[in-house]
């Protein structure tokens, strides 16, 4: 089984760089990829070295809406990788910024000014800090609509089975991200005794990373992550907001 949609990746908007390719480009690699989905999901603001310009937001709006009239994929949907960078939840977009978008990502980075650790100090894993950093995400996914986490436990530890909990009661889910997977066989234990869902992602910073997920894949064969489980497995994910607006 392969994914159908590939829902985090970087273009040229994440500043110095980071990002190598346009939305155009990312966007003829998906199809040749054989993908229906994409997502563009360039750096939050906030991200001292590699966030998007505030004013490119729109801009990229405006880029993604001409491309989906053209219609090579099914649907190429904006979104941020936001910053998580409050102890109450609280991320480097305001909410006409996220009003702008189809999907809300949002991870812990090095390199972002915040009051949950210093941004290049040491990450200390006393019990006290883990508790501060995993009630951060818990904040997060009750107070904004926030379709996943991205590579958790990357930077910083948080108690895994309590924000997967809390992720499952906000349909809000996990990223298993091909290049950044640090989840011990503890921690991915622990998330497979909750209900909460998975999404497999690339994070792609050149068109040539698009679907490419092996190492993701891996992963899910060695923990045998029911495939029911991974939204973006043999079936079409849709983003939050979009749902909720179909609804009304």
């Amino acid at each position: 089984m392969t994914i159908t949609g590939d829902y985090h990746t970087h273009t040229i908007y994440s500043k110095f760089n980071h990002g190598k390719n346009t939305i155009a480009e990312m966007v003829e690699a998906a199809k040749d990829k054989g993908l229906s989905f994409l997502a563009i999901t360039d750096h939050g603001p906030r991200h001292i070295a590699f966030g998007i310009r505030r004013k490119n937001i729109n801009k990229a709006r405006v880029e993604i809406d001409e491309i989906n009239k053209k219609g090579q994929l099914k649907r190429v949907y904006l979104g941020i990788e936001a910053n998580l960078i409050g102890r109450d939840g609280k991320i480097d977009l305001t909410q006409k910024e996220i009003e702008t978008l189809d999907l809300l990502i949002v991870g812990y980075h090095r390199g972002t000014i915040n009051n949950i650790i210093k941004p290049f100090g040491l990450f200390p894993k006393t019990k006290a800090q883990i508790e501060r950093q995993t009630q951060a995400y818990i904040n997060l996914v009750n107070r904004y609509n926030v379709d996943f986490i991205t590579h958790l436990c990357e930077y910083i530890q948080v108690d895994c089975k309590r924000v997967a909990e809390e992720c499952a009661k906000t349909d809000t889910l996990i990223e298993i991200n091909t290049r950044h997977f640090r989840f011990s066989d503890k921690q991915m234990q622990e998330m497979l005794e909750t209900p909460v869902k998975f999404i497999i992602s690339s994070d792609a910073h050149r068109k040539d990373r698009v679907a490419q997920v092996d190492n993701a894949l891996a992963q899910v064969e060695k923990y045998n992550i029911p495939h029911e489980r991974i939204v973006n497995f043999g079936a079409d994910y849709v983003p939050k907001r979009l749902r909720k607006k179909a609804e009304n």
